[in-house]
């Protein structure tokens, strides 16, 4: 007789609420990595909303763009302005709001969003059960596998990062994220790019540069 199998650990509402907010930041990426794969050409996504203002936001030498968020809190470099996208997302604990930030150049994308979590429900929860979620979210919804994972934190914040490989739409790419859990704010980070040509060096620029206040 083969021994019965241990019971599956049931996901809280919390965790499964963090799996379906990362797995729609990678949906969105991979949109990116679509367009500019048949477009061709560096012009923003379409269906990502108007560009926010860029008052105040300085470039730097070589004309990376320095983005700065109040209402996110965050610090970034990215290879130009971003584009920005509000939308919101049904779980079992209500609609979470996804705030995105995208740009799109060549056949690379590189996104920043970050999404609120009810405080009751972060503060009651375990830290690496949702950093699970939101790992395997990303994966899943690009049928992809987690290739590298590594944990990590952002000063005294917890994270991970990890690469995904995976097929949106029938086309092969390669996914570098960061997730940080901020009090009961969820940061991700990632650089989206087919496998050839993936931009690793300007990838590690923009995930590197993240910062708080």
């Amino acid at each position: 007789l083969q021994p019965d199998a241990p019971p599956r650990k049931k996901r809280s509402k919390l965790v499964v609420a963090v799996t379906i907010v990362a797995s729609l930041i990678v949906v969105v990426a991979g949109i990116c990595l679509i367009e500019a794969f048949w477009a061709g050409v560096n012009d923003a996504v379409s269906d990502l909303g108007a560009a926010a203002s860029g008052e105040g936001d300085p470039e730097t030498a070589d004309g990376w763009q320095v983005f700065n968020s109040k209402a996110g809190g965050f610090r970034v470099e990215m290879p130009r302005y971003p584009k920005s996208d509000t939308q919101h997302v049904s779980t079992m604990m209500g609609l979470i709001e996804l705030n995105l930030f995208s740009v799109e150049l060549g056949e690379a994308g590189y996104m920043v969003g970050y999404s609120d979590f009810p405080e009751l429900y972060v503060n009651s929860g375990n830290v690496d059960d949702m950093l699970d979620g939101a790992r395997d979210g990303a994966a899943a919804n690009v049928n992809g596998r987690v290739v590298k994972e590594t944990r990590m934190r952002l000063g005294r914040y917890p994270g991970r990062e990890f690469w995904i490989e995976g097929t949106v739409d029938g086309l092969s790419g390669m996914g570098w994220q960061r997730i940080y859990l901020v009090g009961n704010r969820l940061y991700q980070l990632v650089v989206a790019g087919p496998r050839d040509s993936f931009p690793t060096q300007d990838g590690q620029r923009f995930l590197d540069s993240f910062a708080l206040p």
